[in-house]
């Protein structure tokens, strides 16, 4: 309702992500597909995590007509992890960074136009042991450009302000030092009630994302679909899906 409701949604980039327990096999991601295409919008940046894909897995096979493929697997001994990127072809992409150690990291700088973007994609698993590694390394991320930066992904750290544990208040803490803050409030887990996925922005972005970041239920898994708009960025000849 959200979604139908907002006429300006079509008037910016269209960044969707969703954390997919699983992307195993071609019949889940022909499912994914279909819900994306019922979306009533063209969406330009498709970020799905937690895809416990390994580097042996065809992932040729997920392909999507129009749109760039980004990947790191997972293949750590443990369980979960991973991560998968699609971008509009007519997005230019330069210095892509890939990471895989205890949490995986798809870093994109994207040139539309004249706005260019630093896409840091993340996920990283609810465990303590990586939690300082991962800190350090956002920080270092973030405190070393200049351009507009935004973070996407399922952290496994609550943003909400009325979590005062150490974990979300040095997350907070440092997002904050560099003026940067999560745009999207709701919970992105029904279960915990929390919200773990997040789309974090530059503040100077904050103006064109208020307002039109929507947080929708779904059935293909325990976590909600992340739909964030930054109005007045325009793509020339979007594909659709």
């Amino acid at each position: 309702k959200s979604l139908t409701n907002s006429s300006n949604l079509i008037n910016g980039l269209v960044v969707m992500q969703l954390n997919v327990r699983g992307l195993n096999s071609t019949q889940k991601f022909n499912k994914l597909k279909t819900m994306i295409s019922k979306i009533p919008y063209k969406i330009d940046i498709i970020i799905l995590s937690e895809t416990k894909l390994l580097s042996k897995f065809p992932s040729q096979l997920y392909q999507i007509n129009g749109f760039n493929q980004h990947k790191c697997n997972r293949d750590s001994k443990n369980a979960g992890g991973g991560l998968l990127v699609f971008v509009n072809k007519m997005i230019t992409t330069f210095n892509v960074k890939i990471l895989s150690t205890s949490f995986e990291k798809i870093v994109l700088n994207l040139k539309i136009g004249q706005a260019t973007f630093k896409f840091i994609n993340v996920y990283r698993a609810p465990d303590k042991n990586n939690l300082q590694n991962f800190l350090l390394d956002i920080e270092s991320e973030i405190s070393t450009d200049e351009q507009s930066i935004i973070i996407v992904g399922d952290i496994n750290i609550n943003s909400n302000d009325n979590d005062n544990s150490n974990d979300a208040k040095t997350y907070r803490n440092i997002l904050k030092s560099y003026d940067m803050s999560v745009s999207n409030i709701h919970p992105s887990r029904n279960a915990s009630n929390k919200t773990i996925d997040h789309f974090a922005c530059s503040h100077h972005l904050a103006n064109l994302i208020q307002n039109h970041t929507v947080c929708i239920d779904s059935s293909f898994s325990d976590h909600n679909m992340i739909i964030s708009v930054i109005k007045d960025i325009k793509i020339k000849n979007r594909k659709l899906l």
